[in-house]
């Protein structure tokens, strides 16, 4: 769909996806689900007349959506900038750096991927919300999406739980990996080491799939991709088969001159809008 903003409000204009669909069907198709009442009573409009949820849209109306209300930014804002790979009205992107969690343990905290988006916003004299949509390990860089626009929080959800979001990662692994490969194996909590997990019988349903994509003496650069989502699932499966992340104390060794190996570099998704193909990269820090 072609959409504009206007203020708070987000123009759509039907397409044929939702031709002759009724305003229920559509909400339904952004997941919104539990809230549909309060959206319709005076936050949606056609042709600027107000909806009930059985109203038909045809191709060429004009959907109004009361979608960008004024939010207070809710993080401590930081001193300094994210580094913004990527913007529009409803997505942020930033390359988180090494040794940086994504949010503080409570609100007034900072030193985090968070507060550097809360001094984003506030600098540019955004009222939003700060919502990342997934996490990454401290010492694990790469970017990070955020949701900007409340009405398109639950269908980025979503997306991101149905695995439509597509997240590639380059893992620098110790040893010298010479084929492509998947990992099958499930991980649970190691029941001796709290801040571990590991491959275990009785753990979820893990895959991880691997391509090579260059030898350099003892280590090997691979790029991987996540059909599940476990904690620390990458370093784990990859300490398995024998080739931990360069630098990665909990599950292989520590190298003084180098840095932790996993870099979180590219996202592939269609837009959650316009259904136009989205991509998202950082450099190869390796």
């Amino acid at each position: 769909m072609k959409y504009r903003r206007y203020e708070e409000w987000l123009l759509l204009q039907i397409d044929e996806t939702y031709d002759l669909k009724t305003v229920e069907e559509f909400l339904d198709d952004f997941a919104i689900e539990n809230a549909k009442d309060e959206w319709i009573n005076g936050k949606i409009l056609l042709n600027r007349n107000p909806v009930e949820k059985g109203t038909i849209l045809r191709a060429g109306d004009t959907l109004q959506i009361k979608a960008f209300l004024k939010e207070e930014v809710d993080f401590e804002p930081a001193a300094e900038m994210p580094e913004v790979v990527y913007e529009d009205d409803f997505m942020l992107a930033v390359n988180k750096p090494a040794g940086m969690i994504i949010y503080p343990a409570a609100k007034e905290g900072n030193g985090t991927l968070a507060n550097l988006v809360a001094h984003y916003y506030q600098t540019k004299g955004y009222k939003i919300a700060v919502r990342p949509l997934h996490r990454l390990d401290a010492d694990t860089t790469g970017l990070v999406l955020f949701c900007k626009c409340p009405f398109l929080q639950p269908k980025l959800d979503r997306m991101m739980r149905m695995k439509e979001i597509h997240r590639y990662y380059y893992a620098f692994v110790e040893g010298v990996v010479n084929k492509d490969g998947t990992i099958r194996e499930p991980i649970g909590r190691d029941r001796h080491d709290a801040r571990k997990m590991r491959v275990s019988k009785d753990g979820k349903y893990a895959v991880t799939h691997y391509r090579v994509v260059k030898n350099r003496k003892a280590f090997t650069l691979l790029e991987c991709k996540l059909e599940t989502g476990r904690t620390h699932q990458i370093r784990v499966h990859l300490a398995y088969i024998g080739h931990p992340i360069v630098n990665d104390a909990l599950y292989g060794e520590p190298f003084d001159n180098l840095e932790f190996g996993l870099q979180a570099y590219r996202i592939l998704m269609d837009h959650p809008v316009t259904g136009k193909p989205l991509r998202m990269q950082v450099a190869c820090r390796f």
